[in-house]
C-alpha cells in the first residue's frame, strides 16, 4: 500500500497549483479508501481483497484531477465522465503499473464503473461488490462533507419543490436535472439516506449521525417555515429508515 499512497500523493502534488478544490479532493479520497477499508472489515472481506479496495479508494477518483484542471469543474455533466477518464489515466503507459501489481483489470474496471448508475453486464460478482463498496464509501464523505457547517450547500428561503420532494419520498436518487429551486439541492443529499447497499453502510450512518446534523444546520440557517417543517419530516423519515436497515 506504501507504493500506491507514495504515487497517489506524488501525482496529485501536481495538481496543487490549480487550487484549493485539489486539495478538497485528495482529502476526500483519503476519506474515502479509509470508510471504504472500515466497511469492508465489517462486510468480513479479507485482507487480500481489502487491499485492492484501498487501491481502488485512492484511485476511484484520479481522473479528476485533469477534469478540474481542464475544466474547473467535477460536475460530469458539464465536462467528462470522470470513471471514463480515470479508466484512461490509468492505461496511459500502464500508468497502474504504480499502483499495483496484480488484479489490475479489477481494478480498472471499478474505477471506470463507480460512478455508473446502471453496471454492464460484463463485470464480476467482486467488481460488482467493490463498486458497491467504494459507492457508499464515497456517500458517506460527501455526507461527512455536508455536515460540516462551513461546506453548506446554497440554498434558498424557499422549501424544495414538490417535484423533487416527492421522488425523495419514492427514495430516488435526485439529479442536478431534477433541480427547481436552490433548495432542491438538499434533495440530492437526502436522496442518498435510500441508496446505501449495505446493512453496515447503516450501521455507520447510524452512529455518526450526518443526517442529523445537516438538518440541524438547515435548520438554523432558514427563517422558512415550510421548508423546517420538511427537514423536521425528513429527519423523521430518514432516521426511522436507517433505524430499520440496520434490523435488517
Amino acid at each position: 500500500m506504501n507504493k500506491a499512497l507514495e504515487e497517489f500523493t506524488r501525482y496529485t502534488n501536481s495538481y496543487l497549483e490549480y487550487g484549493d478544490m485539489i486539495q478538497n479532493k485528495i482529502d476526500h479520497t483519503l476519506r474515502v479508501t479509509d470508510n471504504a477499508v472500515s466497511l469492508s472489515r465489517k462486510l468480513n472481506l479479507s485482507e487480500d481483497k481489502i487491499e485492492i479496495i484501498r487501491v481502488i479508494g485512492l484511485l476511484h477518483d484520479i481522473g479528476r484531477f485533469e477534469q478540474w484542471k481542464n475544466y474547473h469543474t467535477f460536475y460530469d455533466v458539464d465536462s467528462i465522465d470522470h470513471g471514463n477518464y480515470g479508466y484512461e489515466v490509468l492505461k496511459k503507459d500502464n500508468y497502474i503499473d504504480k499502483y499495483i501489481d496484480n488484479n489490475q483489470d479489477t481494478v480498472l474496471r471499478v474505477v471506470k464503473n463507480h460512478n455508473k448508475m446502471d453496471l454492464p453486464n460484463d463485470l464480476t460478482e467482486e467488481e460488482v461488490l467493490f463498486i458497491k463498496i467504494i459507492k457508499d464509501a464515497d456517500m458517506l464523505d460527501i455526507l461527512y462533507m455536508r455536515s460540516i457547517y462551513e461546506l453548506k450547500i446554497k440554498i434558498e428561503d424557499k422549501p424544495m419543490s414538490k417535484e423533487v420532494w416527492d421522488k425523495v419520498l419514492e427514495h430516488k436518487l435526485i439529479s442536478k436535472e431534477d433541480l427547481i429551486t436552490l433548495s432542491d439541492k438538499l434533495g440530492i443529499t437526502f436522496g442518498f439516506a435510500f441508496n446505501f447497499n449495505f446493512k453496515e453502510s447503516y450501521i455507520i450512518l447510524k452512529e455518526r449521525k450526518y443526517f442529523d446534523k445537516i438538518i440541524d444546520i438547515y435548520k438554523d440557517i432558514t427563517n422558512n417555515d415550510e421548508l423546517k417543517n420538511q427537514l423536521e419530516e425528513m429527519r423523521n423519515i430518514i432516521n426511522n429508515y436507517i433505524e430499520e436497515m440496520t434490523l435488517c
